[in-house]
C-alpha cells in the first residue's frame, strides 16, 4: 500500500502540474472567442448538472469505494440498470420543465435542448464515476492519473475546436461530453481487476444507498451553492455579469488546478488506511497548513497579473473582472482546507456531518452574497461570497476538534488572506499611483507583492510555526 500511495500520490501532482498549463491555454482561447452570456451559460450547466448527477448516482460510486465488502458484479449490474432508469426519468422530467426553467435563468427559447443535454451529461459523468471505483479502492492512482490527463486534453481540445469554428455556447456542453466519453472508455479498459462474482461480496443495495446519499448529499448542496450565481446575478444584473463572475471564478481556480484531484486521491488512501485502523490527523492539519500559505502566494499573483493578461490575452472585454477576482483569490485560501476537511470527515465515517456543514455553508453564502449583490453589485456578490466560505471553514474547524479531537490551526488561513488581500490593495494602489505602462506596473507589483508575501509568511512559519520544509517532510513521513 505504501508503495500506491507514494506512486499515486507522485502520478496525481504530475497530472495535475502537466494539467494546468493545458487549462490555461483552454480558458484562454475560450475566453477570446466566446462571450460573457456564454459563460454565463456555462455557469448554468455546472449547477444543473449537479443536481441532475444526485438523482442518477445517488452516491453509489462513493459508497462502493469506501465499503470494506468489495462489490459484486451482481450489485454492480443492478445499480447501472437504476442509473439508466433514472437517466429517462430526469430526460423526461427536464424536458417537461424546459419552459419554466428558460424562463427562471432568463434564456430563449431556442435553449430548450439544453436541459435533456445536462441530463445526458450527468449520466456521462455517473457512468465514468462507477468505472473508477474498482481503481480507485485498490489505489491505482497512477493509472487513473494518466486516464484524467486524457480526459483534460479531450475536453479542451473540443472546447477550443468548437468555441474557433462556431462561437457557440454549446461548445461547453459539447466538451464537457468529450471528457466524460472518453474517460469512461479508458477506465472501462484499464480496469484488470474487475468486479468479483464470489457470494461473500454481495452486498445489500439499501446498505450502499445509506452510506452513499449522505455522501452525494453534499453534490446536491453543491448545486444549490452553485445556482447562487446564474439566480441572484442573473435576477438582479442579467446573464452577462453571470458569465462575469464565473469566468472570474474559473480564472481564479487556475492555480488550484494542480490541488484539484488531491482531495479525491486522498479520501481513497484515508478509506484504505482507516480500514487498517491506521490515523492521519498529523498529516491532515500540515496540509491545511500548507495549502493555505500557499493558496495566498498564489492569489496574490494571480490578482497583480490580470491587469496585463486581460489587456494583452484574455481582451478588454473582461477588464470588469479585475476588482471580483481581487476578492476571489481569498476563496482558495479557505475553500482548500475547507475540502481537506471534510474528505477526512467523510473518510471517517462522518458524511451526515459534512452534509451539514455544507448546508451552513449554502445558507450563508447565499445569504451573504445575496446581501453583497444588492449592495455592490457583482464585487459585492464576490465579497459575499468569500465570507460564507469563511463561516464554513471556521465550522468545519470546530467539528474536526469535536468529533476527531483535530485541531486545525484556523488562525492560519486568516492571518494568510488578510496578508494577501493587504498586499494586493497594497501594491495595486501603489503601482496606479506612478505613471508606469501597464506591463512594468504589473511585473513590478508582482514582484513586490509575491517578495513580501514569501518574507512575512516565511518569518511567520520560522518563529511561530513550523517551516514549511519541515511541514511538508512531516507530511510525507506521516504515510510512511
Amino acid at each position: 500500500m505504501k508503495q500506491k500511495i507514494v506512486q499515486g500520490g507522485i502520478a496525481v501532482m504530475l497530472r495535475q502540474v502537466l494539467s494546468s498549463p493545458i487549462n490555461a491555454v483552454g480558458v484562454f482561447l475560450a475566453s477570446r472567442w466566446l462571450s460573457l452570456f456564454d459563460f454565463g451559460i456555462q455557469a448554468v450547466i455546472l449547477s444543473v448538472v449537479g443536481f441532475v448527477l444526485f438523482v442518477i448516482d445517488l452516491g453509489t460510486s462513493s459508497a462502493l469505494i469506501q465499503r470494506k465488502p468489495p462489490p459484486s458484479k451482481k450489485l454492480v449490474w443492478k445499480i447501472q440498470a437504476i442509473k439508466l432508469v433514472m437517466l429517462v426519468g430526469v430526460t423526461i422530467a427536464l424536458e417537461l420543465l424546459s419552459p419554466w426553467l428558460l424562463g427562471w435563468f432568463s434564456l430563449s427559447s431556442s435553449l430548450r435542448l439544453l436541459f435533456p443535454v445536462i441530463a445526458l451529461l450527468a449520466w456521462l459523468q455517473s457512468w465514468r464515476d462507477l468505472e473508477s471505483v474498482s481503481l480507485q479502492r485498490n489505489i491505482e492512482w497512477a493509472l487513473i492519473a494518466r486516464i484524467e490527463l486524457a480526459e483534460i486534453i479531450a475536453y479542451n481540445a473540443t472546447l477550443i475546436f468548437v468555441a474557433y469554428q462556431y462561437h457557440s455556447l454549446w461548445s461547453f456542453p459539447i466538451a464537457i461530453g468529450a471528457r466524460w466519453l472518453v474517460g469512461s472508455v479508458l477506465l472501462k479498459l484499464a480496469t484488470t481487476e474487475h468486479f468479483t462474482d464470489t457470494a461473500a461480496a454481495e452486498s445489500d443495495l439499501v446498505a450502499v444507498f445509506r452510506l452513499g446519499i449522505p455522501l452525494q448529499a453534499s453534490l446536491l448542496l453543491g448545486s444549490v451553492m452553485n445556482l447562487a450565481s446564474p439566480v441572484l446575478l442573473g435576477s438582479l444584473l442579467g446573464i452577462a455579469q453571470v458569465g462575469l463572475v464565473n469566468w472570474s471564478f474559473t480564472i481564479v481556480s487556475l492555480p488550484t488546478l494542480p490541488f484539484q484531484r488531491l482531495q479525491v486521491f486522498l479520501f481513497s488512501v484515508f478509506s484504505e488506511r482507516k480500514r487498517q485502523d491506521l490515523n492521519d490527523d498529523s498529516a491532515v492539519t500540515s496540509i491545511v497548513y500548507v495549502t493555505a500559505l500557499l493558496m495566498g502566494v498564489l492569489g496574490v499573483a494571480v490578482a497583480l497579473l490580470m491587469p496585463l493578461l486581460i489587456r494583452y490575452g484574455f481582451g478588454n472585454k473582461w477588464v470588469a473582472a479585475i476588482p471580483i477576482i481581487q476578492v476571489m483569490v481569498l476563496e482558495n485560501i479557505f475553500a482548500q482546507p475547507v475540502m481537506m476537511i471534510g474528505t477526512y470527515l467523510m473518510s471517517k465515517g462522518y458524511g451526515k456531518t459534512w452534509f451539514l456543514i455544507n448546508v451552513v455553508n449554502v445558507i450563508g453564502r447565499w445569504g451573504l452574497a445575496g446581501i453583497g449583490t444588492l449592495l455592490l453589485g457583482a464585487e459585492g456578490f464576490s465579497m459575499g461570497w468569500v465570507s460564507g466560505t469563511l463561516i464554513t471553514f471556521l465550522t468545519g474547524c470546530v467539528a474536526a476538534k469535536r468529533l476527531l479531537g483535530l485541531s486545525i490551526q484556523w488562525y492560519d488561513a486568516v492571518g494568510a488572506a488578510l496578508l494577501t488581500i493587504a498586499l494586493i490593495k497594497g501594491v495595486t494602489w501603489v503601482t496606479t499611483m506612478q505613471s508606469w505602462s501597464i506591463g512594468l506596473g504589473s511585473v513590478l507589483g508582482l514582484s513586490i507583492g509575491i517578495g513580501l508575501y514569501l518574507t512575512i509568511s516565511g518569518l511567520y512559519s520560522r518563529f511561530v510555526r513550523y517551516s514549511l520544509w519541515d511541514t511538508t517532510y512531516k507530511i510525507v513521513m506521516d504515510f510512511r
